[in-house]
Formats: C-alpha cells, sequence, structure tokens
C-alpha cells in the first residue's frame, strides 16, 4: 500500500502503473477460461488477444479459431476518462466487432472494481467525438460506474458472455452461402446472440437449443423446396429469433397452403418466448440487476437442494415447505427456510381446511399453484420425491438430481420478478 506522505508520482509513470494494473487484473481475469495471445503492439496502446480453448482447431487451419480482441482500461480517479479507437469498436462497414471488449478496472487492491463493455454497448450508449487524426469513443468513469449495469459482479457470467460472444463471431465468419445453389455441406446452425444462452427461466423451453432445432429444420425445408430457396435461406443466417420471424411469416403466406410442414420450422409461441426473454433481460439490465437476479435463482435452488440432501432419496409422499426471503431492491438471498411434512398439512397462510380442500391441496402441490407472496417473501409447498421428478426407483444420485431445472424455482422466480415489477403476464 502506498504511504500518503511520499512524494507523488510523475504522471508518466503514473501512467505507466495504472496501466499495468489493468493488464495484469484483465489477464487473471480471463485466464480462467481463455488462452491469453502475444499483444498487438501500436502507439495508441496494445490489445490483449483471446482465443477460446479449442484443442482441435489451430491457427494453421483453414479455419483458423477466431481470436477476440480486448482493450484493458484502468480508472485512477473518478475524473478518470479514456478514449477507445473506432476502428476497435466498428468493422469497415459501420457494424460493431463482436470480437472485440472493453476491460474497465478502478480501486487499489482492497476494493477492486471490474467492468465489462461489448462492441455494441459501447457503439450504442458511448459518444463518438472526433480527435486529432481519427474519431475515438469517449469513456469517462461516470458513465461506465453508471447504475451498476457494466459492473462484473458474477465472474463465470461474464465470462460466459465473452465467450458466447466469440462463438457467435466463429459462425458469422465461417458462414458461405452460394446464391445460386442450396448449401452443399452441413451448415452451422447453432449460432443465436449471447442474450439468449443467459440462464433465465422460462415456461417454454429452452431457446438456444429450441432455436437450434428450428433452424436444423429450416435447413431440410431448404433441400424439400428448392425454388423457394431464395425467400426462406436468409432465415439461416440470423443470430437473433426475432429477426427471423419476418422471413418465415412471409413464406407462410406464400407457400403456407402447399407446404404441410409449416409447424416443423414455426412455432408461434417461441417467438413470443423470444420476445419475453428480451424485454425481461432488458428491464433487468436496465437496473443493473441482471447478474443479482439470475445468481437469486442459483443460490434459492442451491439452498433448497441442501436442504434435501440430508433425507435423500425422498418418498413420493414427502412434502417439503421452502420460504425464501430476498432483498427486493438488490435481489440477493437472506435465508432459506425449509421443513418436511407427511400429514395434510398443506396450507399456507389459510385456516384449517376441510378433508375434500385437504385432498385438492394435496393434488395442487403437484402444480405448485399453492404460494404465500410479498414483497422479499416467497413461500411454497412441493413434492421433491414425485415420480416425475425422481424417486428412489429412477434416480442414479444426488448430484444429477440436484442439477435438474426444476419448475418449482422458475415459478418462484416468477412471482419474485412479478412482485417488483408487476409484470406476470411476461412470464
Amino acid at each position: 500500500m502506498s504511504n500518503p506522505n511520499d512524494p507523488p508520482h510523475p504522471p508518466w509513470l503514473k501512467a505507466l502503473q495504472n496501466g499495468a494494473i489493468g493488464e495484469t487484473r484483465s489477464k487473471a481475469f480471463l485466464l480462467d477460461r481463455f488462452w491469453v495471445l502475444e499483444r498487438s503492439v501500436d502507439i495508441q496502446g496494445a490489445d490483449m488477444i483471446i482465443q477460446r480453448r479449442l484443442t482441435n482447431r489451430n491457427l494453421l487451419d483453414r479455419d483458423a479459431p477466431k481470436m477476440g480482441y480486448l482493450q484493458a482500461k484502468f480508472f485512477g480517479t473518478q475524473n478518470t476518462s479514456h478514449y477507445v479507437h473506432k476502428e476497435y469498436v466498428l468493422d469497415q462497414s459501420g457494424s460493431p466487432r463482436g470480437e472485440f471488449f472493453l476491460l474497465c478496472h478502478y480501486g487499489d487492491e482492497s476494493s477492486q472494481r471490474m467492468f465489462l463493455l461489448t462492441s455494441n454497448e459501447l457503439h450504442e450508449e458511448f459518444e463518438l467525438k472526433a480527435g486529432d487524426d481519427c474519431e475515438k469513443y469517449y469513456v469517462p468513469w461516470s458513465k461506465v460506474s453508471g447504475n451498476g449495469k457494466y459492473e462484473i459482479k458474477d465472474r463465470k457470467l461474464s465470462l460466459d458472455r465473452i465467450e458466447n460472444q466469440l462463438k457467435c463471431a466463429d459462425f458469422i465468419s465461417n458462414r458461405r452461402f452460394i446464391s445460386w445453389a442450396l448449401p452443399s455441406v452441413s451448415s452451422d446452425v447453432d449460432g443465436i446472440i449471447p442474450e439468449y444462452r443467459e440462464p433465465l427461466d422460462n415456461d417454454w423451453g429452452d431457446i438456444p437449443e429450441e432455436f437450434q432445432k428450428l433452424k436444423s429444420n429450416v435447413r431440410s425445408v431448404l433441400y424439400r423446396l428448392e425454388e423457394a430457396y431464395e425467400l426462406i435461406s436468409p432465415a439461416l443466417e440470423k443470430l437473433d429469433p426475432l429477426e427471423a420471424e419476418p422471413i418465415l411469416l412471409k413464406f407462410r403466406k406464400e407457400y403456407g397452403d402447399s407446404v404441410s410442414f409449416y409447424d416443423d420450422y414455426y412455432i408461434e409461441d417461441f417467438f413470443h418466448a423470444c420476445k419475453r426473454h428480451r424485454r425481461i433481460l432488458s428491464k433487468l439490465q436496465s437496473e443493473g440487476l441482471r447478474d443479482a437476479f439470475l445468481k437469486l435463482r442459483a443460490d434459492i435452488s442451491r439452498e433448497v437442494m441442501k436442504c434435501i440432501e440430508g433425507g435423500f432419496p425422498l418418498d413420493s409422499d414427502v412434502i417439503q415447505k421452502f420460504v425464501v426471503h430476498y432483498d427486493p431492491v438488490t435481489f440477493s438471498l437472506i435465508e432459506v427456510q425449509s421443513s418436511f411434512s407427511t400429514d395434510g398439512d398443506f396450507e399456507i397462510g389459510k385456516p384449517e381446511l376441510s378433508e375434500d380442500e385437504k385432498k385438492a391441496a394435496e393434488e395442487s402441490i403437484l402444480d405448485q399453484d399453492t404460494w404465500e407472496i410479498c414483497l422479499g417473501k416467497v413461500a411454497t409447498y412441493w413434492r421433491p420425491g414425485a415420480k416425475h421428478y425422481t424417486g428412489k426407483d429412477n434416480i442414479e444420485d444426488f448430484d444429477r438430481f440436484s442439477r435438474y431445472r426444476f419448475d418449482v424455482f422458475r415459478r418462484c422466480m416468477e412471482r419474485i420478478y412479478g412482485l417488483k415489477y408487476g409484470e406476470e403476464d411476461l412470464w
């Protein structure tokens, strides 16, 4: 730690020191997931080059792995501002480079903070200023820190986002279409913008997986309906399902009467789920609560499973009541209370039930439609050992059981989101 009585460092030395700190912290963060390669050198600074850890591909391959470019900036004070050259952020066509990232650092060894910005965010949310030699994006500390929307609060989720962005960059660069013929090789259909890989629950299904199925079926359509190729093939190039939707709607309008496999590639509910996903994620991101909300879901599941583990495996008639206490402002978990019962005491916040009511309540437990909710608290009953989940006869081990994405946790997060935003219909 520096001594306040020491003389101040000259500006040139302080700049070098801050640059070294930003670079070192960035490398420590990235090495958990990527190979960090030799840096490029220029008079404006140096980019850190990262590569996904793909052992079956190398730089000499015909289709070499896509590189990621990352620039590190250190903010020595809250008055510090930085600039990022336009050429780093935008390609020659003026589109944001999917493989570029900006890592910003602040604080000393006891209070380190880190922020991640993509090229899209720099382009859409930061001012582009004319310089002496080129245009640059103006990146002040006040805008970076903002309401916390760029701050790295979960290192794994942030590394996932960088990796997913590079996967999309790989996908885009390797696409090759021949305009006058159908594809002669298998097309890559697993591309989807990183936002849809966020582990946000919904009641429809796994969006990246289902979008991959939809695009696989689109590819089959192209082989079966050659004369419609020019109309429908652009859907294969889309990374955002909502950009594919109007193309498929037009195809349906023109070919729906003569094509019997329409439902193979277009499901209205799927695109409704995509729109809902984007609205929820946008709301959470705008308030800097995206990572906190996703972490709360994982924390609740983990704590409930801890309570189950001691008595696992459970009989199908065992009922667990769990009560989640959380901070409604920050979405941080306070505690999870749990109890088990088989005596028919199923009601939550209700008077004594009649036998018929108890029977109805017992049946409803499997549907998780008995809840007690208020801001900061959510409680419900469920049967962890129910046959459609698990049981002594069809479960291999607790680890596999605990990783299952139980519907009860999705419904729990629905209510937590609805209590804060009053938008339960989004789910």
